[in-house]
C-alpha cells in the first residue's frame, strides 16, 4: 500500500471542522431563540397581570364593587413586596382614581339629559351648536340645563370670534403676495426650459380655476398676461401635425419621444387658454348688460370691463404673432366677433389687428380667412353695424397680378456675351442648366401667381357681394360712404360683366337724396375707375356723371373737411388730366369757372389746392386764355345756375375771383392769385406739386406769414 496523499487529508479536516461549526451555530441560535421566547412570555403574563388589575380598579370606581377592591388589594400587597421602591406612586394613584368617580358620573347624568342638534348660522355668518334637553320634569333640572346651554355658547362665541376688516384685509393681501411670487415663479421656470417644465404651464394655467383666484381680477389679469407672454414665446415657428397611428407604433429615440410630449402638451394647454378667453370674453358681457335689477356698480363695472379689454388684446397678439400655428380659426372667431362690440375700445383694438393681418399678409391665406368670417357675422347682424366695419376692408392688398414677361432680346444679347468666354463643352452644360433653372423658375413663379389670383378672387367675390347687398337691399344708408369707397378702390378689379349694372345703380344713387357730398363723389370715382381701367373698351358716354359734380360743387364750403377737397382732387384729375382728348373745351371753361367761384367760400389749405388744380386744367387747353378776357367770345350771356356745363356759356365769362383772392390774409393764396393775373405766356402745366405736398406746407406755415389787409387794401387803391 502506498502513503496517503496529504492534500486528501487535509480537505477531509476541513470539511469535519465546517461541518463542526455550523452544528455549535445552530445550537447557538436555538438557545437564544428560547431565551427569548420565555423572556416574552414574562412580559406578557406581567403586562395581563396589570390590564387585568387596572380594569378591576375601573370596575370598583364606576360601580362600587367591593369584590373588586378586596382583589385589588391582595394584587397590590404582592406587587409591593417585588416593587418597593414604586409602592408611593401606586398609592398616589389609587387616590385620584377614588376621587374620579364623582365627576364622572356627573358628566354621565349631563350627557343623558342634553343632546346635540343641526348647527345654527347667525347673521353674521358664524355657525353655533345647537343644544337642547331630553327631560323636562324638574324646575331645578331645567335652569341647571340652561345655565349649562348658556356656558357652552359663550365658550362657541369666544371661539368663533367674527373676523375684522383689518384681518381680512391682511390675510387677502398675503395670499396675493403669494400668489404673485408663484405666477413669476412659474413663468420664470417655464421660460428657462420649457420642454422639461411643461408641469409648470400646466399648473399655472390651473391656477385661473382655483376659487380664491376667480373672486379677484387682478389675478387673473396677472396670469393672462403672463400666459400670453409665455406662448408667444416658445411655441415654435411650425405647424404641429398630429401623429398617425403608425408613427405611435413605430420605435422612436428618447429625444424624440421628449419633443412629441412637449408639443402635445403644449397644444393641449393652449387649446384651453384660448377656449377660457373665449369664455371669460362672453361672461364680461353677461355681467355688463344684465337686467336692471341686477345691475353692477361703477367699480366693478370698470373692473370687469378691463379683464374682458385685457382679454381681448391678448388674443388680438396670439394672432398677430401666431397666425402660422395651431387653432388660427379660433382666433379669427375670438377677434371678428369683437368687431362688433358695444365697447368702443375693443372694438378698436379687434379692428387695428385685423387692418395689420391684411397689411402683413402676403400670400393671402389668413385675408381670406379673415374675411369670410366677416362677411359670416354680417349676414347675421343683417347688416346693422357701425361703417368701422366695412372700412377695415380698404386695408386689404388687392391688385392685378400679371406674369413679368422680360423681352427675349435682351436676354439673348446678355446670353451670348456669356457664352463667348467658354469653351464649347463648357458652354453646353452652362446651356442645360441654365434651361432647367428656367423652367423651374417659371413653374414655381406661374404656381405662386395662379394660387394668389384664385385667393384673390375669392376675396373680391366675398367683398362685392357684401357691397351689393347693401346698397340694394340693405335699409341702413349710414354704410353708402364706407360701400361706395371700397368700391372706389376695388373697382378696376370688377369683372366687365358688372360694368352695366354699376353705372345704373351708381346714377341713381347720385341723383337720389340718400347720399350725402362725400359718398357721391366717391360715385363719381369709382365710375371712372372703371372705365380708365378695363372699361376703356366700352362705349360708354359719362356726361351724366361730369354734369353731377358740376352740380354738387357749390355745396363745399369752409366749413366742410379737407378729405372731401382730397377726393375732389383725385375726381378732377381722373375726369380730366387723364382724359384730356375726350374732353369739349365748353365743357372744360365751365369747370375751371365753377372752380374758381369754390375757391372764394374755403379755407386756406382748400383754396390752395383748388388753384393748384385750377393751374392744371388751364394748361390743359390754350383756349382757357379766353376767360382773362372781358371781351365777349361768343354770342350768349354766361347763366351759373344751368344745370349742364357744356350749355352755360362759360367762354363769355371771366375769372374776376382772382383780384378777390390777391386781398387774402394768407400771403400763399395772394403769391398763387397774383400768378394767374401776370403778364405773358406763363406755363402752368409743369407743376407737379401734388395735393399732399401743398397740405404739408400749409401746415408748416405759422402766423408770421399772415398778411395785415390794410397794407393790401393801399395798394390796391394806387
Amino acid at each position: 500500500m502506498g502513503k496517503p496523499n496529504k492534500k486528501n487529508v487535509k480537505s477531509t479536516v476541513k470539511i469535519k471542522n465546517k461541518m463542526q461549526n455550523k452544528a455549535n451555530k445552530g445550537k447557538k441560535r436555538r438557545s437564544n431563540e428560547n431565551k427569548l421566547k420565555r423572556a416574552l412570555k414574562t412580559e406578557k403574563i406581567r403586562d395581563d397581570n396589570v390590564e387585568q388589575d387596572d380594569k378591576k380598579l375601573f370596575r370598583t370606581i364606576r360601580y362600587d364593587d367591593e369584590e373588586g377592591l378586596d382583589e385589588l388589594n391582595e394584587n397590590k400587597n404582592r406587587r409591593s413586596k417585588k416593587r418597593k421602591n414604586n409602592s408611593d406612586e401606586e398609592s398616589n394613584l389609587e387616590a385620584n382614581y377614588k376621587a374620579k368617580p364623582s365627576m364622572i358620573k356627573k358628566m354621565n347624568e349631563q350627557a343623558k339629559k342634553l343632546s346635540l342638534a343641526l348647527p345654527i348660522k347667525t347673521k353674521s355668518g358664524q355657525l353655533m351648536k345647537n343644544i337642547h334637553t331630553l327631560e323636562h320634569d324638574d324646575d331645578d333640572k331645567e335652569e341647571n340645563v340652561v345655565e349649562s346651554e348658556q356656558l357652552i355658547q359663550e365658550k362657541v362665541i369666544e371661539d368663533e370670534k367674527p373676523k375684522s376688516v383689518l384681518d381680512i384685509i391682511r390675510e387677502k393681501k398675503e395670499f396675493f403676495d403669494k400668489a404673485k411670487i408663484r405666477i413669476a415663479f412659474l413663468s420664470r421656470g417655464i421660460l428657462e426650459n420649457p420642454q422639461s417644465e411643461m408641469k409648470k404651464l400646466k399648473e399655472l394655467r390651473q391656477m385661473l380655476s382655483l376659487p380664491d383666484v376667480r373672486q379677484s381680477y387682478i389675478l387673473k389679469k396677472l396670469i393672462v398676461v403672463s400666459l400670453c407672454e409665455i406662448f408667444k414665446d416658445i411655441i415654435p415657428s411650425y405647424k404641429i401635425r398630429p401623429w398617425t397611428e403608425k408613427e405611435n407604433e413605430q420605435k422612436i429615440g428618447k429625444d424624440v419621444q421628449e419633443l412629441k410630449e412637449f408639443e402635445e402638451t403644449l397644444l393641449k394647454q393652449y387649446k384651453l387658454f384660448l377656449d377660457y378667453l373665449n369664455d371669460s370674453i362672453k361672461g364680461v358681457y353677461k355681467s355688463l348688460y344684465k337686467s336692471d335689477s341686477e345691475k353692477l356698480t361703477k367699480q366693478t363695472e370698470e373692473t370687469v370691463r378691463s379683464f374682458g379689454l385685457i382679454c381681448v388684446r391678448s388674443a388680438c397678439q396670439l394672432l398677430e404673432k401666431l397666425n402660422h400655428f395651431n387653432y388660427t380659426n379660433d382666433l379669427i372667431e375670438i377677434v371678428a366677433t369683437q368687431l362688433t362690440s358695444k365697447i368702443s375700445e375693443i372694438s378698436k383694438i379687434s379692428s387695428e389687428t385685423i387692418r395689420n393681418i391684411f397689411a402683413m399678409d402676403k400670400t393671402l391665406h389668413l385675408s381670406l380667412e379673415v374675411t369670410q368670417k366677416i362677411t359670416k357675422i354680417l349676414k347675421q347682424k343683417s347688416f346693422g353695424v357701425r361703417p368701422d366695419t366695412l372700412d377695415i376692408f380698404l386695408s386689404l392688398k388687392l391688385r392685378e397680378i400679371k406674369v413679368i414677361e422680360d423681352d427675349e432680346k435682351s436676354k439673348k444679347i446678355k446670353h451670348k456675351d456669356k457664352m463667348a468666354k467658354y469653351s464649347r463643352t463648357d458652354r453646353k452644360k452652362l446651356k442645360e442648366k441654365e434651361q432647367l433653372a428656367a423652367e423651374l423658375e417659371e413653374k414655381k413663379l406661374s404656381d405662386r401667381l395662379k394660387e394668389k389670383s384664385r385667393l384673390q378672387a375669392r376675396i373680391l367675390e366675398q367683398i362685392f357681394m357684401i357691397y351689393f347687398r347693401i346698397l340694394k337691399k340693405s335699409p341702413n344708408f349710414k354704410l353708402f360712404p364706407s360701400v361706395l369707397e371700397g368700391l372706389s378702390k376695388f373697382a378696376h378689379l370688377i369683372n366687365l360683366d358688372f360694368f352695366e349694372d354699376l353705372l345704373k345703380l351708381m346714377h341713381e344713387m347720385i341723383e337720389s337724396d340718400k347720399l350725402n357730398f362725400r359718398s357721391k363723389l366717391h360715385c363719381i370715382k369709382t365710375i371712372f375707375i372703371v372705365l380708365s381701367g378695363q372699361g376703356e373698351a366700352l362705349t360708354i358716354d359719362p356726361m351724366k356723371f361730369y354734369t353731377s359734380l358740376y352740380n354738387i360743387l357749390l355745396q363745399l364750403s369752409a366749413a366742410s373737411d379737407l378729405d372731401n377737397i382730397y377726393l375732389l382732387a383725385d375726381c378732377i384729375d381722373m375726369m380730366f388730366l387723364r382724359r384730356r382728348k375726350q374732353i369739349p373745351t365748353a365743357r372744360l371753361l365751365a369747370f375751371i369757372k365753377r372752380l374758381t367761384i369754390v375757391s372764394l367760400q374755403l379755407e386756406p389749405t382748400g383754396a390752395a389746392v383748388i388753384l393748384n388744380i385750377l393751374r392744371k386744367l388751364i394748361g390743359i387747353n390754350k383756349s382757357s386764355d379766353l376767360l382773362f378776357d372781358n371781351e365777349y367770345q361768343d354770342s350768349g350771356i354766361y347763366n351759373p345756375e344751368l344745370s349742364e356745363p357744356d350749355y352755360s356759356n362759360s367762354q363769355n365769362s371771366a375769372l374776376w375771383e382772382f383780384h378777390l383772392m390777391r386781398r387774402h390774409y394768407n400771403k400763399m393764396i395772394v403769391d398763387d392769385s397774383s400768378e394767374f393775373l401776370k403778364q405773358g405766356n406763363v406755363v402752368f402745366s409743369e407743376n407737379k406739386m401734388t395735393v399732399g405736398d401743398i397740405f404739408k406746407i400749409m401746415n408748416d406755415y405759422d402766423d408770421n406769414y399772415m398778411n395785415e389787409p390794410a397794407k393790401y387794401g393801399k395798394k390796391f387803391k394806387k
